[in-house]
């Protein structure tokens, strides 16, 4: 009856909104965190796991997400001046891509 700790689902749906947080900024956030939310309960309500399965997801999506966000800043460097991040993802491709074309030189 209950398959796991922890939700697979619960922490798929908190990282989702943390990352679209992450990317549109707060404006976004009660709509994210909500559907989160609910998708947690919604676990619980179908007896697929219990309570703590979903907390323990929350936490795990939420501060796992957080981690990618920070090496990403990190490593490229790209944010708004607003402190959001750039939907440009494919900048440190481009770089990438310049410099293989430049070995190939």
């Amino acid at each position: 009856l209950f398959q796991g700790f922890p939700s697979g689902h619960a922490t798929t749906a908190f990282a989702f909104a943390t990352v679209l947080v992450a990317l549109f900024g707060p404006r976004v956030a009660v709509f994210a965190y909500t559907y989160a939310v609910l998708i947690g309960v919604s676990r619980i309500v179908v007896e697929a796991h219990y309570p703590t399965d979903v907390i323990a997801a929350a936490f795990l999506g939420t501060f796992g997400a957080y981690l990618v966000l920070t090496g990403l800043k990190l490593r490229t460097g790209f944010m708004h001046t607003s402190g959001r991040w750039h939907l440009r993802w494919w900048t440190p491709v481009r770089r990438l891509w310049r410099h293989y074309i430049a070995a190939a030189r």
